[in-house]
């Protein structure tokens, strides 16, 4: 029958058994033993062996009998093993059950314990202690890591450490946990010290001693230091004048990114930050450019023939990497003052700037329509018409809509209703097209949404994938030269190449003509047995050339292949038969079931990394937190509520036909795959170009690090930095780049998601909704940057080829973050390694260097305003980055709202000159300068936006009108300019050294 232990105390337990006598009387009694003993004698109950009396006869029927012992002395907190021995007639040397395991109290139970508020020369001491129902007492034993090491790892020795409190404090006899601290002064800086708590009561006495806590160590900070790491400056970017608008963070539904070299960033304001704007949405684009002498900027947004209210549709959906162009979807009805090419409401491509020269904005021609039947430029077919002006006046967007580009904007796609060339579409389906700014217009735009016979998809189709209704995944779905293009349609995913030029000839179900435009169907079975249900391939990612393409699918499309979501890869590398392979094929009968999104890849797609509930690797890992292996998972997918506790999936990554499990994560991780709702805003996780580095967020202690939350007790978010080896046989690397350095718990923020009229607790950071409300976050990362709600074509470059990593904590890292607000830190690997970048400072001698990360870890924002700072976004080294403060970091900085900064490796420019002094005539200002046509748009710090004026008329409060002669007037000396004349001062850029390592 069944045996158990019950009735457990320190010294005492009760062993119960049910034995059926089977027809003869029969007695019983246990056998008991220390687990230390059962595993000295083999598994076995050998010496030590303690055997209580036997009992009296239970009877001789056939019926189940419980019966039970108690059993002491015995030691606490020790572990043992105990079995039944039942004796009758038929077994006079008894019947041993299977062996059972129990663990006695322990005298007192030292239930946590850590450090907290570690500084250069103090620290404090936490613990939580239950006396478990007997008066105990307490103290901390603390000392060097070298006077641990030199007593042979221990606290006693010729260097006896040192006690606190003296003498033991009181705890009581209670039977709950006591939280217990002692502030520790006078201690080295740069150290690294161990400490235990040491628990005594009358039965820990009585039984061998007191009971010794867990080893423990911190590392107490160096004093602070002045000055940014890599010789970094800050210059402030965003205008001196914002005109009361003020600047916004991530997630607000517009775009912020910075110019691959730094030289140009592109953010969001409330309001215009011009006197004369073109434009007045609810919301505002700001350009701003470095230039020799400073930043200057301008306020994109075009012009409108009616106001457009408080509109939060955003009019600029993507940048190129330099931010010379953009993508504009003007919001309301058409306005032909944007461009003499436009004949209805079209998306636009915007030149800025030329490229190389950011800071020289465009004045004149600067918007061109990708759809037009303009004479002279048309490219639609004679009498169409592509957006219905009584519709656009009655709703924010209209016309054919903007959904992808490549990179340089040389390439776009876009979704229209009506059809733009000569072929029919079928009835209310839609189509794709793609616009090339190389092809004359009569071959500029071609379709899209085609199938393999050649024939327009008739269904709804969508660029990418659309995960739901309500979610749009197109990472990579264009080629960077544009000439592949991935979309979904009818239940199938489809590749599209050589896609600017006209459609091939068919034959056979191929295309005939290889230079000429064709579709290929990427989810057909290849060998596989298909299934039940209908087909659901889901677009995941592709490589930057497109011909590595990576999607989700239910359906068995190879042998082997499970039912539940397996992640397949189509190699156009690969000979027509053979391109498709599952990634994640069942393993023992078991469907791999990948999660949301997949976390991310490199550029070539050679490397790329998911997260499953599947056991698909067999290796081990020990990050620092003990030796752990996949496990199969439990992870939900696509749940809007809180995640339960202890659900956990596993970490992968595939390259170089290999699977490898990297860690386990929680459930309550799922903003790294997006497995909340399945979006590219949602998703925080990022993988280098390169393929070698992966920053993500876990509330797990993968690395060993106490991440329980010092004020509430819940575990923290935190930033993992995962580092592969270059060459095969290497070692990985995973660290928490944001855990304290000093060992010291963190101290994090409850997440509160922004709501009308509601508290948000990190309204700058990681974007609305990312993670579940009542997240504790003590470092985060953010989602990709939305360019509308629940979609976006870019994430933000906080983290570098070279493992450069930016993120935002709560937690004061270094000694000269003293604002207990969120801050901007920098994780870098030290100078020399495979990826380093000449700027790299960073060493182990270092003052901020980490043994813990094995890497610097430094303020980028101040540490001492008194608001959160957020990071915004990075140039591609990570040489420059832009985050949003309210601390005046330069001296031209005179307002306490919010400014975007930069914080530049050898930035910074010259304190203006010192005006000369004048006197008499020299002291006049110059004469009134004419009333005319001069852009208000090239200023510097603060610019307005362009508009294009024909013949004979001019701009007067960001319209054309009728050109008046001025009046005839006497020149006079005035300090003061004319009213209207459109010209600004040019102002210094803010700046400030802050110093440099």
């Amino acid at each position: 029958g069944t045996i158990r232990a019950t009735a457990i105390e320190k010294t005492t337990a009760t062993l119960c058994a049910q034995v059926n006598p089977e027809g003869k009387s029969t007695t019983v009694h246990f056998d008991y033993i220390t687990e230390a003993k059962f595993k000295e004698d083999g598994d076995s109950f050998g010496a030590g062996t303690v055997s209580t009396a036997e009992s009296a006869s239970i009877g001789s029927d056939f019926s189940p009998h419980e019966i039970c012992q108690p059993i002491s002395p015995l030691v606490p907190g020790t572990a043992y093993r105990f079995r039944a021995v039942a004796t009758n007639a038929d077994a006079p040397a008894g019947i041993d059950s299977e062996a059972a395991q129990f663990s006695a109290l322990p005298s007192a139970a030292v239930d946590s314990a850590g450090a907290a508020e570690v500084t250069a020369d103090s620290a404090t001491l936490e613990a939580e202690i239950n006396p478990l129902g007997d008066a105990t007492t307490y103290r901390f034993e603390y000392l060097t890591e070298a006077d641990f090491q030199a007593n042979g790892e221990s606290f006693t020795g010729p260097i006896p450490a040192t006690s606190i409190p003296v003498p033991d404090a009181p705890l009581g006899a209670g039977s709950t946990d006591v939280a217990v601290s002692q502030h520790l002064q006078g201690l080295q800086p740069n150290t690294v010290y161990r400490f235990r708590v040491v628990v005594r009561n009358a039965v820990s006495e009585a039984h061998g001693g007191p009971v010794l806590g867990a080893v423990h160590s911190f590392t107490t900070q160096l004093p602070a230091s002045l000055g940014l790491p890599d010789g970094r400056a800050w210059e402030q970017v965003s205008p001196l004048d914002k005109r009361g608008a003020n600047l916004r963070g991530l997630g607000d539904r517009s775009l912020i990114q910075a110019s691959t070299t730094g030289d140009a960033v592109t953010y969001l304001a409330s309001a215009p930050t011009e006197v004369e704007p073109q434009g007045n949405p609810g919301n505002n684009q700001v350009l701003s450019a470095r230039g020799a002498g400073g930043w200057s900027s301008l306020d994109l947004n075009p012009p409108h023939q009616v106001p457009l209210g408080a509109t939060n549709v955003p009019e600029d959906r993507f940048f190129s990497p330099d931010l010379s162009h953009a993508l504009l979807q003007p919001n309301g009805p058409f306005d032909p003052q944007l461009s003499p090419q436009a004949s209805e409401q079209t998306p636009f491509l915007r030149t800025n700037f030329p490229p190389a020269t950011p800071s020289d904005f465009c004045a004149t021609s600067c918007y061109h329509p990708l759809v037009t039947a303009a004479e002279g430029v048309a490219n639609v077919p004679p009498g169409t018409e592509f957006a219905d002006r009584q519709h656009c006046s009655e709703v924010p967007l209209c016309g054919p809509g903007f959904v992808g580009a490549s990179p340089d904007l040389s390439h776009v796609v876009i979704k229209s209703n009506v059809a733009l060339t000569s072929t029919e579409l079928p009835p209310s389906s839609g189509a794709l097209y793609e616009w090339s700014s190389a092809q004359p217009p009569s071959d500029q735009l071609q379709l899209l949404s085609v199938l393999p016979s050649g024939e327009p998809v008739a269904a709804q189709v969508t660029f990418g994938d659309t995960g739901n209704t309500s979610t749009h995944n197109a990472r990579n779905a264009i080629s960077t030269d544009g000439s592949r293009v991935i979309f979904s349609g009818g239940g199938h995913l489809y590749l599209r190449y050589n896609a600017s030029t006209p459609q091939s000839q068919v034959a056979g179900g191929q295309c005939t003509e290889p230079a000429q435009a064709c579709t290929l169907q990427l989810d057909l079975l290849q060998g596989g047995p298909g299934g039940s249900e209908a087909s659901s391939p889901h677009f995941q990612t592709a490589s930057a050339d497109a011909s590595r393409i990576f999607f989700t699918d239910s359906q068995q499309l190879t042998p082997g292949s499970g039912a539940r979501g397996d992640l397949y890869e189509y190699d156009l590398e690969k000979p027509l038969g053979e391109r498709l392979t599952d990634l994640t094929p069942a393993a023992a009968g078991e469907s791999a079931a990948v999660q949301g999104l997949v976390v991310g890849s490199s550029e070539d797609g050679s490397w790329i990394y998911f997260v499953a509930n599947g056991v698909l690797a067999p290796n081990k890992v020990d990050n620092g937190g003990g030796q752990e292996e996949a496990q199969p998972g439990s992870c939900p997918e696509g749940t809007q509520a809180q995640p339960p506790l202890g659900k956990a999936c596993n970490l992968y990554l595939r390259h170089g036909g290999t699977t490898t499990f990297l860690a386990s994560l929680s459930a309550a991780d799922n903003p790294d795959w997006s497995g909340y709702d399945q979006n590219l805003p949602s998703l925080t996780a990022r993988v280098s170009p390169g393929g070698r580095w992966l920053a993500f967020m876990s509330q797990r202690s993968i690395t060993g690090y106490d991440n329980r939350d010092a004020t509430s007790g819940k575990p923290d978010q935190e930033v993992y930095l995962f580092h592969a080896p270059a060459s095969p046989g290497g070692e990985s690397r995973l660290v928490c780049a944001s855990c304290d350095p000093t060992g010291a718990r963190p101290h994090g923020v409850e997440y509160h998601p922004g709501s009308p009229g509601g508290f948000d607790s990190l309204p700058l950071a990681g974007g609305s909704g990312v993670w579940e409300p009542h997240t504790w976050l003590a470092a985060n990362i953010p989602g990709w940057t939305p360019e509308d709600l629940l979609s976006s074509l870019y994430q933000s470059r906080y983290l570098s080829d070279a493992g450069r990593l930016f993120f935002n904590t709560s937690d004061a890292l270094v000694p000269s973050d003293t604002n207990g607000a969120e801050d901007v830190y920098q994780y870098e690997p030290p100078q020399g390694g495979e990826t380093s970048v000449p700027s790299d400072t960073c060493t182990e001698s270092t003052s901020t260097f980490s043994s813990k990360s094995q890497g610097c870890v430094d303020l980028i924002s101040s540490g001492a305003s008194k608001e959160e700072s957020a990071f915004l976004d990075a140039s591609e080294s990570g040489n420059d980055v832009f985050f949003l403060t309210a601390g005046q970091l330069a001296k031209s900085d005179a307002d306490t709202s919010y400014d975007v900064y930069d914080a530049r490796v050898d930035g910074g420019f010259p304190e203006p000159a010192k005006p000369v002094e004048c006197s008499g005539d020299a002291c006049q200002a110059p004469a009134t300068p004419p009333n005319d046509a001069t852009p208000g748009s090239l200023t510097f710090n603060g610019a307005g936006n362009l508009l294009d004026c024909p013949k004979g008329k001019v701009k007067r409060s960001g319209k054309c009108v009728k050109k008046h002669k001025p009046k005839k007037h006497h020149k006079k000396k005035n300090k003061h300019k004319k009213k209207g004349s459109g010209k600004r001062s040019r102002q210094p850029a803010g700046h400030n050294r802050g110093g440099g390592k």
